[in-house]
């Protein structure tokens, strides 16, 4: 509140950016394009994202290659339904924090109302958290990411599998080597 209200020092106005517009941005700042999912964080859900089918063939055809969830704001049986439905079409997926609260909220993430995480979403969060480091750390090397900077996918694996177990084991490699470093 201090920093980024109107007529403080971090204050910028608020511009919408379109889909198309929103991919570009982050490539262009090296990232992986990830689509916000509310999923039934939404009541009703939103008309974008179900069937859960039409959502993966929109973001496939987008050319979206992760989704993010926010646990907080769903239920374990809509966040398995869709997280496990997402990644089994290829897409990586990772789990979020809610940002619009000022609430303290524990690093383990939980489901609506307290309720834990099933244990297939939390696999799947880890695999996604896991690319997405190696793919910063690539970029960071100046090597190629997960994607480029068209959003194409790393021409280096035959299959979508292959790369999101490529990169999904070097971001645990890279993620271990700093929690070694951190706790000695």
């Amino acid at each position: 509140s201090r920093l980024m209200k109107s007529g403080k020092p971090a204050f910028v106005a608020e511009t919408f950016l379109n889909f198309d517009q929103a991919k570009e941005l982050i490539l262009a700042l090296g990232g992986i394009p990830c689509y916000p999912t509310l999923a039934d964080g939404a009541n009703p859900i939103c008309e974008y994202e179900q069937p859960v089918e039409q959502l993966i063939e929109r973001l496939q055809a987008a050319g979206i290659p992760m989704a993010e969830y926010i646990p907080l704001r769903n239920t374990p049986e809509v966040l398995e339904a869709y997280v496990t439905a997402v990644r089994e079409a290829g897409i990586v997926v990772v789990g979020g924090t809610e940002h619009n609260t000022l609430d303290l909220l524990p690093m383990d993430p939980r489901c609506l109302e307290g309720a834990p995480l099933p244990d297939a979403v939390r696999e799947i969060f880890w695999e996604g958290i896991c690319v997405t480091v190696a793919h910063q750390e690539c970029r960071m090397k100046g090597e190629p990411g997960f994607v480029d900077a068209q959003g194409e996918p790393n021409p280096n694996y035959e299959t979508t599998e292959d790369r999101i177990a490529a990169f999904a084991e070097l971001g645990a490699k890279v993620i271990a080597s700093h929690t070694q470093r951190d706790s000695s």
